[in-house]
């Protein structure tokens, strides 16, 4: 999905959710920037729009408009079918999700790109913190975004070898983008870099990525276990408040002592640290990891970064 086009269904969205009634088509081609200017170019792309939102999981709503005869339909998006709960962040939580979004842009598209529109431009008027990293993107990114939100099928080819995959979603980490998605010919999930498949992605239509259930032993659909890399051993010890829930969570988690007092100590084996060590923490210090020491040594260096950098935040003026 090109970044124009982006852009536009996002214009369509918020046009679609601010008044106290449907819009009729032609004001929708009135409202909304990034149209055709002839009227069946933008009945095809519009036709697209709502075809590939709907696809998104976000339901455009059509009713007949009050005080029109004959009847005229309305298109509309409730606040219902497209808000969220309040997640009830605490101030810190807030002043963390701030800082993720400033100080990192997409490396090759402009500033006022759909992308980055999403997530603020950094080092305006009130921004309390200035750009401090670049991400770069691959030619294969954008079509992979819109293979994840649409929920289609992506081929490529990786490591000389033709893929056709269910792509699940876009991480990035270590300086790199991944594709996590299930390989239709291997049968199973596998993590991709999205810098090696070149700039030929080849989707299939909206809807036509299967869905997976999780699979036994490593890789059981915890995204710590979706890379190809060899298995670390984590132990962990978890006190009795949280046991319960997390021999759940864990459920191959292999149990080395179980105590009368309700907590445990276990051995998780994981393809990923970085999933696993954001898991731990949100358990706070309900699960503690024990070892080995490289692990304990990062996760006590990430906290501590975390937190500089919030305090750094709220200490400026």
């Amino acid at each position: 999905m090109s970044s124009k086009k982006l852009e536009r269904q996002l214009n369509l969205i918020a046009a679609l959710m601010e008044g106290p009634r449907g819009l009729r088509a032609e004001e929708i081609h009135r409202r909304v920037e990034g149209y055709p200017e002839s009227g069946e170019a933008f009945h095809r792309a519009f036709e697209r729009d709502k075809d590939d939102l709907r696809a998104m999981g976000l339901p455009i709503l059509m009713e007949d408009l009050p005080g029109a005869d004959p009847p005229v339909v309305g298109y509309r998006i409730t606040d219902a079918d497209y808000g969220m709960d309040d997640p009830e962040l605490n101030t810190d939580e807030l002043a963390a999700l701030h800082l993720a979004t400033s100080i990192v842009r997409l490396r090759g598209l402009d500033d006022d790109s759909g992308l980055w529109k999403l997530g603020g431009v950094a080092g305006g008027a009130g921004s309390p913190v200035s750009l401090s990293a670049e991400v770069p993107t691959p030619a294969a990114l954008l079509p992979l975004f819109s293979a994840v939100s649409g929920r289609a099928t992506a081929g490529f080819v990786y490591r000389d070898a033709e893929r056709l995959v269910d792509p699940e979603r876009l991480e990035y980490r270590r300086g790199r983008w991944y594709l996590a998605a299930f390989d239709r010919a291997k049968g199973e999930r596998r993590s991709f870099r999205v810098d090696r498949m070149g700039d030929r992605i080849e989707l299939g239509a909206p809807g036509s990525a299967a869905p997976h259930e999780p699979t036994g032993g490593p890789g059981t659909g915890q995204p710590w276990t979706y890379d190809d890399g060899p298995a670390e051993e984590v132990t962990l010890e978890v006190d009795s408040v949280v046991a319960p829930v997390v021999r759940l969570e864990l459920p191959d988690a292999e149990v080395l002592a179980e105590r009368s007092d309700g907590s445990l100590r276990l051995r998780v084996r994981l393809t990923r640290w970085e999933p696993f060590r954001s898991y731990v923490l949100s358990h706070l210090d309900h699960v503690e990891v024990i070892e080995p020491a490289w692990a304990r040594t990062d996760l006590t260096h990430w906290v501590s970064t975390v937190l500089d950098s919030l305090i750094a935040t709220e200490g400026r003026p």
